[in-house]
């Protein structure tokens, strides 16, 4: 490697720049991922072939020809850089979609094969993923992304505990993109001899107006040298008559990456652990003119349960972005999100004194087991391609060591963290709801700043570093019990989870109400909206909700004077009220007025029961609002009867029954008539309407007579009365 420094010199400066963001797209249609670029559009199948089974969307530039669905999108480009309407050809591709297409990827494990690709023959495998060997194998598209230049897509699948993961990316600037593929064995059993290929048949210029057809110059340029310790590898097809414009290479940096090509454009017949030997021409400088496939393929060796490793590969649609293609997936660093790439032995990174740490990432180097992070001073960091590095006091170089297992390579990285400038430090606390302008940035959330002055891109005059916290505001949710009270009841009001520490002070209608503060409040006599306002020890406020309270017209109610004079038990009384629009009434106790008026008027007839009656009224108003009056009635026994002197049975409706006249409360107990020898002649046999003169055991009218009765009553002090006398029957 070059001994050279690069130095990267971070700062702000305070000024306004201005950034044009180029606008991409991505999206998912059935399963399907379409992503475009500036240059460059591509279609992913749902088994992570570079060619849809649905149409792409409008906006696209599909061009499949021959068999293949319409519309579908393999990949295409602009190669020219000039729109995608303007130059002959105007655009190249579908790259491999005419006839019955060839490209996708397909794996070994242990010499078991898997494919997920479309292939010649038969055409029903098209875009399959094809299990083997009693594996499951399976996978789908699952997610999309963009950020300010790229647009990225997400594969996810699996052959029995082995994690495939593929993410495709388009810089939206460059005419390449490339693929990323991690794989982890989660199970408990070491997978072995794994090999995992791509491969297409370039048609570049079959679909295009006036293309050569098929055929293409087939050409592998680089091989992994271990010797020199260039790791490219690069296979690549030219169309014949748009030889500048339609140009596809394959490619990694990968010491366990190997190009092939393959005559004709068969897929391989049994797996990717046979590429190298049989057909497949892996020689440097090889070279053909005819329709064939060309691809790449990875030997990663095995994986022990837990395990995993990454590799990259790229398609490169431009022979003029090879070289940048290459840099983008060699060794590299990805610092606080931006990318850097690195072709030197130190890579130096400047930085404003005062960042608390930096997030940094080997980017590329993706098959390189990298070990401990080892510091020139100060701590180091553990093994692995992502840290999170402490601000080093210092100038402070890091080595990191790349080692592969399948091929005998290692690779060192150095990268040096080089702090500059005089930190001023500064705490500012605000409170929840509010900002802070920091140097004009404005801030609402807590954290560390900083704030970095420069006036030469060699250096930091100084930095300001805030600690920013933002306290909270009390918690000012009020409830109450109730909103609409009557004249004489209050309501409490109460903040739910009242903050610790926090002081509360009550308003009525934006008024302080005096004496009012805690975290409770008692509503008695005034209308009005209610609010609370908090304050934490911090000095921070928030005012609740309003709710309003409304103090309601009290009800009233008076029972009109009974002038009843002597009342016996079961009679009848009336009673009534100072009766008034809106209310409602309610007597109690009910049974005294259910066999007459009801108890839900404002006059109503009670019944008296009891010796003593306490007769009850409740009056509800239109607001909800009640009121109660009550009296007393005394009623008696009152156990006299009448009886009657005589009757006449004639059956003219007068007269025609013998009987007392009870009242309320009393019952017959016992009802006889006897003749004036003695005879038993009527027996209780009509309670109701009494004797009608006729003689019981023979149904015979009683002669005219004088005749005598026994009656004996029940009353309502609970005892049995009698009565006896004598009654003449008339006829």
């Amino acid at each position: 490697m070059m001994k050279a420094t690069i130095k990267i010199f971070l700062g702000t400066v305070l000024s306004l720049v201005c950034v044009q963001i180029q606008q991409s797209t991505a999206q998912i249609v059935s399963g399907n991922v379409f992503l475009k670029g500036k240059y460059v559009e591509i279609g992913i199948a749902p088994n992570q072939q570079y060619g849809t089974n649905a149409a792409s969307p409008a906006g696209y530039h599909p061009r499949g020809w021959g068999g293949y669905p319409t519309n579908a999108l393999g990949f295409v480009a602009d190669p020219g850089m000039d729109g995608w309407t303007v130059g002959t050809p105007n655009y190249i591709g579908c790259y491999f979609l005419p006839g019955y297409p060839q490209e996708g990827w397909d794996m070994s494990i242990n010499s078991t094969w898997f494919r997920s690709y479309a292939g010649n023959a038969p055409y029903g495998e098209d875009r399959a993923i094809i299990p083997s060997g009693g594996y499951t194998f399976t996978g789908s598209n699952t997610a999309y992304w963009t950020d300010s230049t790229s647009v990225y897509a997400k594969w996810e699948g699996s052959i029995n505990d082995l994690e495939i993961t593929t993410i495709t990316h388009l810089d939206t600037n460059q005419r390449y993109f490339t693929g990323e593929v991690k794989l982890k064995n989660t199970g408990t059993v070491t997978y072995t001899n794994i090999y995992y290929s791509r491969t297409l048949d370039p048609d570049n210029e079959s679909a295009v107006p006036g293309g050569g057809g098929p055929t293409t110059t087939n050409v592998i340029h680089y091989q992994p040298d271990m010797v020199t310790g260039d790791y490219k590898a690069l296979v690549s097809a030219t169309g014949t008559s748009f030889p500048t414009l339609s140009y596809l290479g394959i490619g990694a940096v990968d010491c366990r990456a190997l190009v092939y090509i393959y005559p004709g454009s068969l897929n391989p017949s049994s797996g990717p652990h046979t590429i190298g030997s049989g057909a497949f021409n892996t020689t440097e400088g090889f070279t053909n003119v005819t329709d064939c496939a060309i691809g790449i393929n990875f030997n990663i060796g095995d994986l022990a349960p837990g395990d995993s490793t990454y590799f990259q590969y790229i398609y490169v649609l431009r022979i003029e972005d090879l070289d940048t293609a290459f840099v983008s997936v060699a060794s590299g660093w990805k610092i606080d999100g931006t990318t850097y790439s690195s072709s030197s032995d130190t890579f130096e990174y400047i930085i404003c004194r005062g960042a608390d740490s930096l997030d940094i990432e080997i980017n590329g180097g993706n098959g390189y087991a990298w070990g401990a992070w080892e510091a020139s001073s100060g701590p180091s960091y553990p093994p692995g391609r992502h840290n999170k590095i402490g601000m080093p006091a210092g100038p402070t170089v890091y080595r990191i060591i790349g080692a592969t297992t399948v091929c005998p390579v290692i690779d060192t990285l150095y990268l040096k963290i080089t702090p500059v400038g005089d930190t001023t430090n500064v705490t500012a606390e605000i409170c929840n709801g509010s900002v802070y302008d920091f140097a004009g940035d404005i801030l609402y959330t807590s954290g560390t700043y900083y704030k970095n002055f420069v006036t030469a891109m060699t250096g930091c005059d100084s930095v300001t570093k805030l600690v920013l916290t933002v306290n909270p505001t009390p918690n000012v949710d009020i409830q109450v019990d109730k909103t609409s009270l009557c004249e004489g009841e209050s309501a409490q009001f109460q903040v739910a989870n009242p903050t610790a520490g926090a002081t509360y002070t009550w308003l009525r209608d934006g008024f302080l109400i005096p004496g009012a503060t805690g975290a409770s409040y008692t509503v008695t006599s005034q209308s009005g909206v209610y609010r609370v306002v908090g304050i934490t020890s911090k000095g921070c406020t928030d005012t609740s909700r309003g709710i309003t309270i409304t103090i309601n017209p009290a009800a009233e109610v008076t029972i009109d004077p009974i002038n009843a004079g002597k009342v016996c038990i079961g009679d009848t009384l009336d009673f009534g009220v100072n009766e008034k629009l809106g209310y409602e009434y309610y007597w109690s106790p009910e049974k005294s007025f259910r066999y007459t008026t009801g108890a839900r008027q404002p006059n109503v007839k009670g019944i008296m029961f009891e010796p003593e009656n306490v007769i009850e009224v409740l009056a509800v108003n239109e607001y909800g609002c009640k009121d109660k009056d009550q009296i007393v009635v005394y009623a008696e026994p009152c156990c006299d009867v009448y009886v009657p002197t005589a009757f006449s049975p004639n059956g003219d409706g007068v007269n025609d029954y013998f009987n007392i006249k009870l009242q309320s409360g009393q019952k017959v107990v016992s009802f006889q008539i006897f003749d004036r020898f003695g005879a038993l002649v009527y027996d209780f046999n009509d309670r109701v309407k009494g004797w009608n003169g006729l003689i019981n055991n023979t149904g015979a009218e009683a002669n005219q007579a004088v005749y005598f009765y026994r009656i004996v009553y029940s009353c309502t002090d609970g005892r049995n009365y009698e009565t006896k006398g004598d009654i003449t029957l008339v006829r």
